[in-house]
């Protein structure tokens, strides 16, 4: 690890920008996220995580990803979009009244709220 990291990752993050936040809507993405949700859902009740935090429904990797669907699909056109952070992003994503309103605000809150219950639900569950 050297000290051109830093400026090595930014090259990187600027060369694969236009891939990953295109300007136009790529149709066969949507389709490929509804694949992906779909695996998820089945591995969660395949592995009986239904009421885990981090990968049941409404749990931490639910709201991740949606917020990463926005940023897949809107984030070629806003750069506010284009955050490595969730909670700037779904700030953003309010800004931009991507989302019924109060939604985000929910979305932050339970996203708050499981990041804390994470850790002890994972002492209590060893």
């Amino acid at each position: 690890m050297g000290d051109n990291d830093g400026a090595y990752a930014s090259e990187l993050r600027a060369m694969l920008r236009p891939f990953v936040f295109r300007r136009y809507i790529d149709f066969s993405v949507i389709q490929s996220l509804r694949n992906m949700k779909g695996m998820i859902a089945r591995e969660v009740r395949r592995r009986g995580l239904k009421d885990n935090i981090k990968l049941g429904a409404g749990g931490i990797r639910e709201i991740e990803f949606i917020v990463q669907v926005f940023q897949l699909i809107r984030g070629g056109r806003e750069p506010a979009l284009q955050q490595r952070a969730l909670l700037p992003t779904l700030a953003a994503i309010d800004e931009l009244h991507l989302l019924p309103e109060g939604d985000a605000t929910l979305l932050r809150a339970a996203y708050l709220f499981l990041r804390r219950l994470e850790k002890p639900a994972a002492k209590y569950q060893r």
